[in-house]
């Protein structure tokens, strides 16, 4: 259902010195299938820990449908950032900040938890996210050159 939205924002958040397309095609493809699936697994060891194994469901359904408003306005600001780079970065900065709280609320409401663990767990899906972007990143980068721009990846 998004996946035309990530590919939009892959196109416009990167500038990309193409020489193996298919590679790249083929980069991003697993990129998205591991960022699809990395953190619901990760949250199967976390949600015991927070020993709210009853509301994993819960929380799972609220943080994937949670992903339309953020990529839609990430679509938003990247648009709006092709138009001005000095308005994109505060809007980009602005976007971040606001996504983080986001996942703050919906872990909070959904698992019953306190703000911490929430902070927590907001902080952990950034984190895996940077870190799938980095390696997205530099495994196109290895097949074809530069690819300048921040981490996005798929949530």
């Amino acid at each position: 259902m998004l996946v035309p939205l990530h590919i939009y924002v892959l196109l416009v958040s990167r500038v990309w010195d193409v020489t193996d397309l298919p590679r790249l095609i083929a980069v991003w493809m697993i990129a998205y299938a591991i960022g699809w699936l990395v953190f619901p697994f990760v949250m199967l060891l976390v949600i015991d820990l927070l020993g709210r194994r009853e509301r994993y469901f819960d929380y799972m359904v609220a943080y994937n449908w949670s992903n339309v408003p953020q990529l839609v306005l990430l679509v938003m600001v990247l648009s709006m950032g092709r138009a001005s780079p000095v308005l994109g970065g505060l809007l980009y900065l602005l976007w971040t900040v606001s996504m983080l709280i986001y996942q703050w609320f919906i872990a909070r409401t959904a698992l019953r938890i306190g703000s911490l663990p929430a902070v927590g767990l907001a902080l952990l899906d950034f984190a895996i996210s940077l870190a799938l972007g980095q390696i997205t990143q530099s495994s196109a980068s290895g097949a074809s050159g530069s690819a300048p721009g921040f981490g996005l990846t798929p949530s």
